[in-house]
């Protein structure tokens, strides 16, 4: 039988623009849905649904008072120039309206950005292909920031969000999560029929990709201290900009002092650090949660750990009972483990090279082809339910 994979469309109804901030499920330079954009990074993190993304830059925006303000701009075309430099600086493109006018029949003209002209968004230049008419009366309007434009602070949330939730996994409300995908479904062979995790076989024989169970959301309280976290690293993009200039004194006696401004942001920046350290702690959340363990002692002659025993009441005469603690640790171990075996059984975190590409193991799997479970092209390339790839060194030159 010949199965027919369906393809998703270009673009999806659960759509969110990258305004809202991260993560975009259909943004290709934003890592694939649920892990790190960098492909070595291997655990999972809590998504963040657009709704409370929007609420952290609205946040951050209110705390670097840099909030959207409209604008308006009317100039004369020459017939000869064909750019239009605008009063303001940090367009935001999503907002932006030209109309040109003939004043003297009335006719107006819609120009369509990215096409009849090009926007500088941070320069704020109106490139035409074409110098305009001579007598046009050209309008421009949107909207501007003072500082930063809504594709560079969604870099800032982003990065933001990954700090704040590298290495837990809070558990928070179930808002339009993104699933988590399951395992293929097989072929007489044992190998996945498609690529890419789960699969879902319709009645007709088509294939869809499948997917399981959302993940957890983070909690709503969270959202606060990473507007912090975003607040502290636009304060220092600022700080560094007023560091490249110096103090101005002219002959008549008067002075700017640019190091104190410089001083009174880097003064903010260490305010901020210890109001979202403080509710890191407070919270249990973020990069300074307070974390609990116990101590695990190593025996001086086997080398090994030495077993803990659970707590017990002074007249429970029951056997002793094994513990584990967990350890809260951020830093994955990887096992490197040679060219791929079919018949070897790998664990998570395991490496292998195979056909001139290495491969780390997600899922623990047997005789699973890496180049059959990971996609090699598309949207989903390098992705994998067993398997994804990986450019994590192990150490041993030689291996690509």
């Amino acid at each position: 039988m010949t199965v027919q994979v369906s393809q998703p469309s270009a673009t999806p109804a659960n759509y969110y623009p990258t305004k809202s901030g991260l993560p975009n499920r259909y943004d290709r330079t934003a890592g694939f849905p649920g892990q790190y954009p960098d492909s070595d990074q291997v655990p999972l993190y809590p998504p963040v649904d657009p709704p409370s993304t929007q609420r952290i830059a609205q946040m951050a925006r209110m705390h670097l008072r840099d909030l959207p303000r409209p604008f308006i701009c009317r100039q004369t075309c020459s017939g000869v120039a064909w750019r239009f430099e605008l009063p303001v600086e940090n367009i935001y493109r999503g907002s932006l309206q030209v109309v040109l006018t003939d004043t003297t029949q009335g006719n107006t003209q819609t120009p369509v950005l990215d096409s009849d002209y090009f926007l500088d968004d941070r320069g704020g230049l109106l490139i035409f292909n074409s110098a305009p008419g001579q007598g046009l009366l050209m309008v421009a309007q949107g909207t501007y920031y003072r500082d930063f434009l809504p594709s560079e602070l969604d870099l800032y949330i982003r990065q933001a969000y990954i700090q704040h939730t590298y290495g837990s996994q809070p558990a928070g409300s179930l808002d339009q999560p993104i699933p988590t995908p399951q395992p293929p479904q097989m072929n007489a062979d044992g190998q996945p029929i498609t690529c890419g995790g789960g699969i879902i076989i319709n009645a007709d024989g088509t294939v869809t990709s499948g997917l399981g169970p959302p993940l957890p959301m983070i909690s709503e309280v969270e959202e606060y201290p990473i507007s912090l976290l975003v607040t502290i690293m636009g304060l220092w993009d600022i700080a560094i900009g007023i560091s490249q200039q110096h103090d101005v004194h002219t002959p008549d006696g008067v002075t700017i002092p640019i190091s104190q401004t410089f001083q009174q942001v880097m003064s903010m920046i260490t305010a901020l650090q210890s109001q979202y350290q403080m509710l890191s702690m407070a919270l249990g959340v973020g990069l300074y949660r307070i974390t609990q363990s116990r101590l695990r002692r190593v025996s001086r002659t086997t080398k090994r750990l030495v077993p803990i025993y659970r707590s017990k009441e002074y007249d429970d005469l029951t056997w002793p009972q094994r513990e584990i603690p967990p350890i809260d640790v951020t830093q994955q171990m990887y096992t490197y483990r040679g060219t791929w075996d079919p018949q070897a059984s790998y664990a998570k975190n395991d490496l292998i090279d195979y056909e001139n590409r290495r491969y780390v193991c997600v899922t623990a799997n047997t005789n699973i082809d890496p180049t059959k479970d990971v996609c090699q092209t598309g949207e989903t390339a390098g992705q994998g339910y067993y398997w994804q790839w990986s450019t994590i060194n192990s150490g041993w030159v030689g291996w690509w």
